[in-house]
């Protein structure tokens, strides 16, 4: 290279790529330089010839002798001929090839700046390249962020859905096959869904029926024989057709009158109870679909009312269709009562218009606390009546008639703590308080007490009862509020039995517990008392009507424990918006350290609890369905006494017309009418 260098002055690396670049020039230099020197050769050679010729010429012209040697030599003469020919050809070569070299040469000279363009270009890619990778970067961590915050929302979402899904699943599997034929061919239930305990065989259910008394009591069927009535009265009452709760209260309240011979009849239900019913009830229900007025049927062309039977008195005795509905009305009665109940302490202010409404003669709610409810609400007070609920206090719910059948070897139970059994029985739902129920009972007691606690529920608005109860128990061990390792004992029961074998599972039982937020009437615990059972209620609400007193002076001398004939009463710690704020009004907050004293003070004083219980069916003999069924009738004859009768016979004697069609309007309000207002305290 370094004499490449210096021969030609090109600037030549070591560098084996530049190299490679310089060979093709490197030849062509060398294959120039070859012709040079043939042509140098060539020269030199001619000269040696044409000397030799000049010398062989002479010789010629000098001796003519020659003159045959020189034609001899004519192809010598050719041949030189030949080669200066191609001496000019290689000289034009030559030329050519040096003109290649120079044009070569010349192009080369602006390599340096081809080179300073593609640096420049390179390093402008580099850049480029660098941008890029940066702002993928950045993408990337955009991308990531955004992607974290997307799984967190999604992941929020199918939390929410999955506890939903799972709420919903739990639902569906309790409602499950009630209603199907399985259940009607193989079961006896009771009217009331809140009394459904399941795994009893209805053979045993079916004995006890068939060896009840069909009569009622002599001393209460006596309440209502003694009292006289118009025969020509008649009365309609509409309740809920199914097993409902609302449906067993209607048929028990018009047992009695229906027995005593007054013209009621309950509404006509295409599907009802029949294998839930007791034997009485169902023989009521058919007699009355014998008995009942015929209708026919209004046709689109003819809405006169003289083609329905009218009857003095409609009572609306509906709790789906809302407090003072009349989605029953059919404009078939002169004399409209609502049978309405709630269990927080105010109603809506739509429910106090309707109250209000021409439509409806008369309110009558359950319990005193109802009452100053619903006129604090703002229904016209004149139109309010307390007339409590009734059950079969000397049949059904007697200690003394209960048949000698073990309900809870039946149900697979097997008591090992026989010391003091508490006992509870409501739908599952958040207004009965069942977590503060759980967290006393198992805060206040462990297994080394010999107590145990029977719990009687079935699903209602929130699920299945036992996911929630165990997942509430794990949320109990979780806060260190209970120890899993000491926990007293406890059954869920959430299965099926029959209704006429209930009375012997509450005998079974030493006390009644009901820490409920509010209760419009708290059937169960009457039932407890009726059965001689220490009740523990909560002081506050419609279960005051019967058990520990709705007045301020039934509050009075009461000792720490809030005993009174019949149980306990269960301090309220404080008032809250009812159903979370989406119902009407406050209920109340039970005090579950109250409800731990009482519970204790149950198991160590177990003969005075006793006692107390049997001082509880005597408080609660007054609603014994005969004797709440009087108190109706009393009201019944006043109505149509001083209001119907006089309005249909002048309404008769000024239209001439027949009674069915001249009082079609005596639905006017009764605050002009006056009507004694009786409680259930009242002698």
């Amino acid at each position: 290279p370094e004499c490449l260098s210096w021969t030609f002055g090109l600037k030549v690396t070591n560098n084996r790529g530049d190299m490679r670049s310089i060979l093709p020039r490197v030849v062509l230099i060398a294959m120039v330089a070859l012709l040079l020197s043939m042509v140098f050769l060539g020269y030199r050679f001619a000269s040696a010839v044409n000397a030799t010729a000049d010398e062989t010429l002479q010789k010629l012209h000098a001796k003519k002798l020659f003159d045959k040697w020189e034609e001899s030599n004519m192809p010598i003469k050719r041949k030189i001929a030949t080669v200066e020919e191609k001496l000019r050809d290689l000289s034009m070569e030559v030329a050519t090839l040096t003109s290649l070299l120079n044009e070569s040469l010349e192009k080369a000279k602006p390599k340096s700046s081809l080179e300073t363009r593609l640096s420049d270009l390179r390093v402008q890619v580099n850049s480029l390249r660098q941008s890029f990778n940066n702002m993928s970067v950045n993408a990337m961590e955009t991308m990531q962020a955004q992607k974290k915050s997307v799984l967190e929302s999604l992941e929020s979402q199918y939390r929410n859905f999955e506890d939903k899904y799972r709420q919903v699943q739990d639902s569906l599997r309790g409602m499950e096959g009630r209603f199907t034929t399985y259940v009607e061919e193989n079961f006896n239930r009771h009217g009331s869904v809140h009394r459904w305990i399941a795994g009893v065989d209805s053979e045993d259910a079916r004995a006890i029926i068939n060896t009840k008394s069909s009569s009622p009591d002599s001393s209460n069927i006596n309440a209502i024989s003694a009292m006289s009535f118009p025969s020509e009265m008649t009365i309609s009452w509409r309740s809920e057709c199914g097993c409902t709760g609302i449906g067993l209260e209607a048929m028990n309240l018009v047992y009695p009158l229906w027995k005593a011979g007054v013209k009621i009849w309950l509404n006509k239900c295409d599907k009802g109870c029949d294998y839930a019913m007791p034997h009485e009830l169902k023989q009521m229900v058919e007699s009355m679909d014998k008995t009942r007025p015929k209708s026919p049927r209004r046709s689109y062309y003819s809405q006169s009312q003289n083609q329905r039977h009218i009857y003095d008195i409609v009572v609306l005795h509906i709790a789906y269709a809302g407090i003072c509905s009349t989605k029953d009305d059919e404009g078939d009665g002169r004399y409209v009562i609502s049978r309405s109940m709630y269990e927080a302490d105010s109603i809506k202010k739509s429910e106090v218009e309707r109250c209000n409404s021409d439509s409806i003669n008369e309110v009558w709610v359950p319990t005193e606390f109802n009452v100053d409810g619903f006129a604090r609400a703002g229904v016209n007070p004149a139109k309010l009546y307390q007339i409590g609920e009734g059950i079969d206090m000397y049949e059904t719910w007697n200690p003394e008639k209960i048949k000698n059948i073990n309900v809870l070897a039946k149900l697979g139970i097997e008591n090992t703590k026989a010391g003091w059994n508490f006992f509870s029985l409501f739908k599952f739902e958040r207004r009965k308080n069942w977590k503060g129920l759980l967290e006393s009972y198992l805060t206040e007691f462990s297994n080394k007490d010999d107590v145990c606690f029977f719990l009687k529920t079935h699903e209602g608005w929130e699920g299945n009862p036992e996911d929630w109860i165990k997942r509430y128990l794990r949320e109990l061990m979780s806060k260190k509020i209970v120890n899993s390792k000491t926990l007293p004992c406890i059954y869920l029961i959430d299965s099926m039995i029959d209704a006429s074998l209930l009375p012997n599972l509450f005998h079974e039982m030493d006390a009644f517990l009901l820490p409920s937020h509010a209760e419009g009437w708290g059937l169960p615990a009457l039932e407890a008392m009726a059965m001689e059972l220490p009740i523990a209620v909560t002081d506050w609400g419609g279960v005051t009507q019967f058990s520990s007193g709705y007045s301020a002076s039934d509050r009075k001398g009461r000792d720490k424990w809030g005993r009174f004939p019949g149980g306990y009463a269960i301090r309220v710690s404080h008032l809250e918006p009812a159903f979370d704020g989406n119902g009407a009004g406050q209920w109340a907050v039970p005090s579950v350290s109250h409800l731990r004293q009482i519970m204790r003070h149950m198991f160590e004083n177990q003969e005075t609890a006793r006692e107390s219980g049997k001082l509880g069916r005597q408080r609660a003999l007054k609603y014994d369905r005969n004797a709440v069924a009087a108190r109706i009738l009393r009201n019944f004859n006043e109505i149509y006494t001083d209001i119907v009768a006089p309005k249909v016979e002048a309404a008769a004697k000024k239209s001439q017309q027949t009674a069915s069609t001249s009082s079609s309007k005596p639905r006017s309000s009764t605050s002009g009418t006056s009507r004694t207002h009786y409680l259930d305290n009242d002698n």
